[in-house]
Parts: C-alpha cells; sequence; structure tokens
C-alpha cells in the first residue's frame, strides 16, 4: 500500500568569531584620504533545533511537515513549513509548498565597523566629493533583528516520454525587517535640515566646519516583495554503454522586485539590477 510515515530530527550547535586588526595609524585615523578604522573582534554561538515529518496521504499525495528554530543568544526565529507533492501519473506531479524563512544578521552586520570612500554632494560645499563613510553597529544598544520572509511555491514537472522533463514553478518571497545600511548622503541632507540624529552621525572639525566622516549604521527598516518564474527542461541523451548525457535550459522571469525603503521610497526593481543603488 503506502510508504510510511517518517519523522527525523536533529539539534545543531556552532560557533562564529569575526575579527579585524588594523594597523596603529588606521586605529588613529591618521589617514588623510582613506582616514581608518578602529579594531574590533566579536564571537556568538548559535544554538538549533529542527525536525521533519514525511507523512504520505494516498499512494499518489505526499505531505511534509518541517519546523526550525535557531537561537543566536539575543535575537532566535522559529520558522515552519508545509510541502504537498500530487503525483496522479508516473509522468507528471504537481507540488506547493509555504513557510517563514529567515537571515539572520552577519557578525560584521551585528558587530564590525569599517571606513570607505563615498562620493557625496555636503550641502555646505554643494560639488560632489568623496568623504569617508564609517559603517558600524547602532550605537542604541539594539540588536539586529533576522530579516524574515513568508515564502510560496507551486510547480509541475512533466515527463514527456522517457528522455524530456519540463519543469515549471511559480515563487514568491515577502521579506520584512530587511537589514540596510544607512545612505550617507540622506544623513548629511537630514543635518543639513536641523535632524538632531543626522547631526550625531555627521562628523566636521570643529574650527573650519569641514566634513571629517559621516557615520551610517545598519538597522532593520525595509520590505521587499518579489514574485516570479522558473523554467527548467532536459535531454536525456544515450550514449555508449551504460552512458547517459543530459542537456538542459534553465531560466526565470522576475516579475516584480518592490522594495520599500526609509529613505528612497518606494522603488520598483524588476530589471533594474542595482540601478542608482
Amino acid at each position: 500500500c503506502c510508504t510510511p510515515a517518517a519523522i527525523a530530527a536533529g539539534v545543531q550547535h556552532r560557533s562564529e568569531e569575526l575579527q579585524h586588526d588594523y594597523d596603529p595609524n588606521s586605529n588613529r585615523d591618521n589617514f588623510i584620504f582613506l582616514v581608518g578604522s578602529p579594531d574590533f573582534r566579536d564571537e556568538r554561538n548559535v544554538n538549533a533545533l529542527f525536525a521533519e515529518l514525511a507523512l504520505p496521504i494516498s499512494d499518489t499525495v505526499n505531505l511534509q511537515l518541517a519546523a526550525r528554530h535557531e537561537d543566536y543568544g539575543e535575537i532566535d526565529s522559529t520558522d515552519p513549513k508545509a510541502t504537498v507533492l500530487w503525483q496522479p501519473t508516473d509522468g507528471l506531479s504537481f507540488r506547493g509548498s509555504i513557510g517563514t524563512s529567515f537571515r539572520a544578521p552577519s557578525l560584521y552586520q551585528s558587530f564590525g565597523t569599517q571606513t570607505t570612500l563615498t562620493e557625496l554632494v555636503d550641502p555646505n560645499v554643494g560639488a560632489p566629493q568623496f568623504f569617508p563613510v564609517r559603517s558600524q553597529p547602532n550605537p542604541s544598544g539594539e540588536p539586529l533583528q533576522p530579516e524574515e520572509a513568508d515564502v510560496f511555491d507551486v510547480g509541475v514537472t512533466w515527463f514527456a516520454g522517457d528522455a524530456l522533463e519540463i519543469n515549471l514553478d511559480y515563487w514568491s518571497f515577502d521579506y520584512t525587517d530587511v537589514i540596510i545600511e544607512q545612505n550617507a548622503q540622506a544623513i548629511l541632507n537630514a543635518a543639513a535640515g536641523g535632524d538632531l540624529q543626522a547631526r550625531s552621525q555627521v562628523i566636521r572639525d570643529p574650527g573650519s566646519g569641514l566634513l571629517l566622516r559621516v557615520d551610517a549604521y545598519f538597522a532593520n527598516a525595509s520590505a521587499l516583495e518579489t514574485d516570479g518564474l522558473d523554467f527548467r527542461v532536459a535531454y536525456d541523451v544515450p550514449a555508449s554503454g551504460p552512458s547517459t548525457y543530459r542537456v538542459g535550459l534553465e531560466s526565470t522571469l522576475v516579475m516584480s522586485y518592490d522594495i520599500d525603503d526609509p529613505q528612497a521610497g518606494r522603488i520598483d526593481g524588476a530589471g533594474r539590477r542595482n540601478f542608482a543603488n
């Protein structure tokens, strides 16, 4: 009759460490153009629990239920997933899945500091120049939260004969709490408009008022919705003896890529890879 039900479960532990040790001149911000960066080092332990249940409903329908919990100390996330597979004939199958997913902030985003050069327009000057921008954790002490996503997928596979396989999938991701680095130009503009928080992030020479550095923090700020189609086709080409060659084609159509950014507003990003990013 049916395949018996099966369950799998497990635990996981991993340790992560990140360290940057710059030279003394970098630590003192002695470089005229590149300025410098402070040293930093941090680590974290991550513990996870996960389980998966395979539950045959009938000879043609299979259900899978899964869940994973990860604990990073100050932050954690629990994410379930359900998948169903229906195979009415040997040559045709339908599938669907729904669940949630997450991406934890990296050690660099949570603890790291780095200074880079960025072309900015200082409102006090009015002409574009390169200025140092220091990326660093938010000094408020609030830990970054994991990026969360609602995930949905439906698909079909057709075995057209013994050699040809055709797959089509529709997928959708809805992200919240996307981690971004603040835009340095937006910080400068806000500071010029009197924003006190932005002013604290703009470092100027006390005597001349010249711009020395802009501090930009990482934060959970944006949302992102995207969906599209995946198409895959493969053909098995018999060769001499028991060998078989497989040739195929894969293609993805991104139908939407809509970003809600706290500084840039609503962005239609489909087909505009990193445009004016």
